[in-house]
């Protein structure tokens, strides 16, 4: 019984004959050319999902995917993000290299302990406040300016925040 598959850098554009490998927990489909995700809507028990660096240019929906927990699609054609109510335990969240402009869908995904947001649109991150269990996020690359109001502080920012906003405050001009 196969638990993982990597299939990285094959070129793999058709996602059709993964669709039986509803077993799979861990599938790695980094640097491909993949654009319809939709044949791994019925893959229950993936846990871990990479699809980074393909042609995708809308996040895939997969409400059946209950126990996924890290989910990445950093280096696609995104332009926004949709919720991801579905994926209670999604723990891991990695959309950098995109075109992402708008935060507020990731407001209820209070689960998140990893967010990665590198070189996209993204302006405001108060729509992160309300995820406190962040450890990690990433937000480099981005518009962010120098308005407070855009990198939340204070007692009510998640620190990790916090902190990632303030070393890229303090490495701007070197950047």
């Amino acid at each position: 019984k196969v638990l993982g598959l990597n299939l990285s850098g094959n070129d793999i554009e058709d996602l059709a004959p993964l669709r039986s490998l509803t077993q799979l927990e861990f599938l790695h489909l980094t640097e491909n050319r993949i654009v319809d995700p939709s044949p791994l809507a019925g893959l229950v028990n993936l846990e871990y999902l990479y699809m980074s660096k393909n042609q995708l240019t809308e996040m895939p929906v997969f409400p059946a995917l209950e126990k996924l927990q890290e989910l990445g699609l950093s280096g696609n054609r995104l332009t926004k993000i949709i919720p991801l109510e579905a994926q209670k335990h999604l723990e891991g969240l990695f959309l950098s290299n995109n075109q992402i402009e708008d935060l507020s869908p990731l407001a209820s995904m209070t689960q998140l302990k990893t967010l990665g947001l590198m070189s996209n649109n993204i302006k405001d991150f108060s729509p992160l406040m309300p995820l406190q269990n962040l450890e990690r996020v990433t937000i480099s690359g981005n518009p962010i300016g120098e308005a407070e109001e855009f990198c939340p502080r204070g007692a009510d920012a998640p620190e990790a925040l916090q902190f990632e906003c303030d070393f890229y405050r303090m490495m701007a001009p070197y950047l």
